[in-house]
């Protein structure tokens, strides 16, 4: 598992991790907002929104997302998708992160942006966001980390299939 953590002073920053289970490969993303923010130490925590189902959200990623996941990170480029559930729609992108531009200044890339609205499928008036800036580094990281994870699958799989394959 890699977990990126981006505390904000004013208590409205975001974690995110990725992860593979042990028990099938299965490979899952996480965003989480923070909870608090101790003013004295200059430390945001999230350990109290993870119960909450309004301050965290976690989907399963399925092997082409993560290749476009990999895609957007290698080519610069936009990645977005839905999960349609029973009860809401759950809206993904990975994208280039762009510095907000003043008076017709060109735009430069910080890194990546990463993002899921959920919108409730009754009322599409309620949703819930989690968006998380992050770096070159840190986009690196989520790179090498996807492309370990496919390979473990790839290797469970070719030993439990390959006596059926074609």
């Amino acid at each position: 598992m890699i977990a990126i953590y981006h505390p904000s002073k004013n208590n409205n920053g975001f974690a995110c991790s990725f992860s593979q289970s042990f028990k099938d490969g299965t490979i899952f993303t996480t965003l989480i907002k923070q909870s608090t923010w101790d003013a004295e130490n200059q430390i945001g925590t999230f350990k109290a929104s993870r119960n909450d189902p309004q301050k965290q959200v976690n989907i399963k990623l399925a092997q082409v997302e993560v290749a476009a996941i990999l895609d957007s990170i290698d080519r610069n480029r936009e990645f977005s998708t839905m999960h349609d559930g029973d009860k809401q729609i759950k809206s993904i992108k990975f994208a280039p992160w762009m510095n907000k531009v003043d008076d017709g200044q060109k735009p430069t890339q910080r890194g990546y942006s990463f993002s899921i609205t959920i919108t409730d499928k009754q009322d599409s008036s309620v949703k819930n966001s989690f968006y998380i800036g992050l770096t070159f580094p840190e986009g690196r990281l989520i790179r090498e980390f996807l492309i370990q994870a496919l390979a473990k699958q790839f290797s469970s799989f070719s030993k439990n299939t390959a006596e059926d394959s074609f």
